[in-house]
C-alpha cells in the first residue's frame, strides 16, 4: 500500500455509546487480551487511558454480563459414573458452589429441553445452593429452545423457618413472561417443622392434601444435600438441636448421622432415619420412596457444592448416599474436591 492510500483511507469511527464501548473492551478481554494489547486494538475506535478498560470490565461483571465457567474433571466423573451406576455426573472443577449451582442449572435445561411428553413435573427441595440453580435455570430456559408444553414445579420442602431459602419463596424466578412453557406451581403450604403425628394431620388437610396427592406426578426430584452433621453445619442439625429432645438428639447420634438430604437425616449405617417420635421436617417425599422412583424411570438429581459454613467438601454424605443399598440419585453435580474424596473412601461390603 502506497503511503497516498494511506492516507487517503478514512478513519476508524469513534464509538461513543457506553455500551458498544463495553461490548469491545469486553470481548477482547474474553479472548485473553492484556490491558495493553486492549488500548493498542482500540486506540482509534476508542480512545482511553490505562485504567478505563478495568473500570468497564469490572462494570460489566457488576451487570452480570461477564461470567466464568470452570473446566470440567471428566475422568473424575466417569469414574463415580460407572462405579455407582448413575445416569450423568458432572465434576466441576472449583471451590465455589455458585460454579456447581451453574453446572446443575445447565444439566436441568438439558433434561428439560429434551423432555418427549407434553408435561413435565419437576420438584425442588430447599437451600441456598439449589436458590441459586433455579435462578440460573430460569435464566436459561427464557432463551429460545424445545421445551414441554406444560412444566408444574413442585416444592419438596415446607422450609417456613427459612422463607429465602424455601421451594415455596424461589420458584418465583418461573413467574412472567419469555418462556416457551405454561408454568404451573404446587407449593407446600405448611410451617417448616413440626411433630410426627402433626405432619400426619396436615397430610389431610385441605390446600395442604394436594401437594401430597400430586407427589406421585414427580418426574424428576432435585436436592441438595447438608453435610458435617457432627459440627453443626447442617441447617437441619441445628433445627434438631433448638427444637427436639435430648432422647431424639441422642437417637439420631446413636444412629451415625452423617448428613441428610431432602431435608432427612442419613446415616452411613443405615440409611434414610425415619423418626416415628419428636419432630421432623415437613417434606413432599420420605427418602424411603427415592428407590421405587428411580425404579419407576424417575429422575433424582443431586446438587452438591462445598459446605456453605465450613467450606470443606461434602464427600461424607456423598459417600453415604452413592453406598446405600438402594439407589437414592440418578443424576450428580458436585465439585472437584468431593469427588475426589468419595473416590478415596473405601467402598462398604455390599449390604444385604
Amino acid at each position: 500500500m502506497t503511503r497516498s492510500s494511506k492516507a487517503n483511507r478514512p478513519s476508524p469511527a469513534l464509538v461513543t455509546d457506553p455500551e458498544e464501548r463495553e461490548s469491545l473492551v469486553c470481548n477482547l478481554f474474553c479472548q485473553g487480551k492484556s490491558v495493553q494489547e486492549i488500548l493498542d486494538e482500540l486506540r482509534d475506535r476508542v480512545p482511553m487511558t490505562r485504567e478505563r478498560p478495568y473500570a468497564i470490565v469490572r462494570h460489566a461483571a457488576r451487570q452480570g454480563r461477564l461470567s466464568y465457567t470452570p473446566p470440567h474433571e471428566s475422568g473424575l466423573a466417569l469414574e463415580i459414573m460407572e462405579t455407582y451406576r448413575l445416569e450423568k455426573v458432572r465434576v466441576v472443577k472449583t471451590a465455589e458452589s455458585s460454579d456447581v449451582a451453574g453446572q446443575a442449572a445447565r444439566m436441568l435445561s438439558e433434561m428439560i429441553r429434551k423432555w418427549p411428553q407434553p408435561d413435565l413435573h419437576i420438584g425442588f427441595a430447599g437451600g441456598g445452593l439449589l436458590q441459586e440453580t433455579v435462578r440460573l435455570l430460569a435464566e436459561s430456559l427464557r432463551r429460545p429452545g424445545p421445551a414441554p408444553r406444560n412444566i408444574f414445579f413442585h416444592a419438596l420442602i415446607a422450609a417456613a423457618h427459612d422463607p429465602m431459602n424455601s421451594p415455596n419463596a424461589f420458584l418465583h424466578w418461573f413467574l412472567g413472561h419469555g418462556f416457551t412453557f405454561k408454568p404451573h406451581f404446587i407449593g407446600l403450604p405448611a410451617p417448616g417443622f413440626v411433630s410426627t403425628p402433626t405432619l400426619r394431620k396436615l397430610r389431610q388437610l385441605e390446600g395442604i392434601k394436594e401437594a401430597f396427592d400430586r407427589a406421585g406426578e414427580l418426574d424428576i426430584v432435585v436436592t441438595s444435600a447438608g453435610a458435617h452433621w457432627k459440627n453443626g453445619c447442617s441447617a437441619l442439625h441445628q433445627m434438631y438441636r433448638d427444637r427436639a429432645s435430648a432422647d431424639v438428639m441422642k437417637l439420631l447420634e446413636q444412629a451415625g448421622v452423617v448428613g441428610d438430604i431432602i431435608w432427612q437425616p442419613l446415616s452411613a449405617q443405615t440409611g434414610p432415619i425415619r423418626l416415628e417420635t419428636g419432630v421432623r421436617a415437613v417434606t413432599l417425599i420420605d427418602l424411603d420412596r427415592l428407590p421405587s422412583l428411580i425404579a419407576n424411570k424417575k429422575s433424582v438429581v443431586l446438587v452438591l457444592g462445598p459446605c456453605g459454613t465450613c467450606h470443606r467438601p461434602k464427600s461424607e454424605i456423598l459417600s453415604a448416599i452413592l453406598n446405600w443399598k438402594e439407589p437414592l440419585i440418578t443424576h450428580l453435580v458436585t465439585d472437584t474436591r468431593t469427588a475426589h474424596g468419595v473416590c478415596g473412601i473405601e467402598r462398604p461390603a455390599k449390604r444385604d
